[in-house]
């Protein structure tokens, strides 16, 4: 269970779609590309509140950025314990890294790392998200601007997914809502809304493909 990053009455969960996730890692100096969403307060402090969003001290927080599996393990605790931990610092209001020490001792290694770290005070996001049309709280595209492909004929292609200790349909979901509102395909229908997410990511990949396949090598030793 992932440790809280900051106990306190003022952290309450605010509606809004999952944010955009930055492609690398965001533990400090990890260059490896980021695997799996980690939700900084989880689920189980918010208790049944919004969990995407989060306010801390009346500041609106994205409550997740994206890891490699590794230290994605390292802030949710393995059978061994917690190895990393998230931690605010209401005097700076940025998020730290922390790392477990011998003794029950704690050192920080820094802030999650540039632009992959998620949060940023709340006036300084809005002026970028209203730059880009995007909502200036949760970063949702502006419904009033887009503008809907015409409806095509379509059919079924299924995949099949993990549905074991890893919901592989929800982490789908996850980097699809992700992509979708970045890309202009929020008002589609899901399905539809799928394929042109996959189609435009699957054919960034193959023209970048030398670069994917180095990042893919070097997260495969790590």
């Amino acid at each position: 269970m992932t440790l809280a990053p900051l106990v306190n009455p003022t952290v309450h969960g605010v509606p809004g779609k999952p944010g955009i996730l930055g492609f690398h890692c965001a533990a400090p100096t990890c260059r490896r590309p980021a695997q799996q969403r980690h939700h900084i307060w989880p689920k189980s402090f918010l208790r049944g509140q919004p969990y995407e969003w989060v306010s801390v001290n009346g500041i609106v927080l994205q409550n997740s950025c994206g890891l490699c599996m590794g230290h994605h393990t390292e802030v949710t605790g393995d059978p061994g314990g917690h190895a990393a931990k998230i931690v605010f610092n209401e005097g700076l209001q940025v998020l730290e890294w922390w790392e477990a020490l011998p003794h029950d001792d704690w050192a920080c290694l820094g802030l999650l790392d540039g632009e992959e770290a998620p949060l940023i005070h709340a006036t300084e996001a809005s002026r970028e998200r209203e730059k880009e049309g995007l909502c200036p709280t949760c970063g949702k595209a502006d419904r009033k601007e887009s503008k809907p492909l015409p409806k095509r004929k379509t059919k079924k292609w299924s995949v099949e997914v993990p549905d074991d200790a890893e919901d592989g349909a929800l982490v789908l979901d996850e980097y699809v809502d992700d992509l979708s509102v970045a890309l202009g395909f929020g008002d589609e229908r899901k399905g539809v809304r799928r394929f042109h997410v996959l189609a435009n990511v699957l054919l960034w990949v193959t023209q970048q493909k030398p670069e994917f396949l180095a990042d893919w090598e070097e997260a495969g030793r790590a």
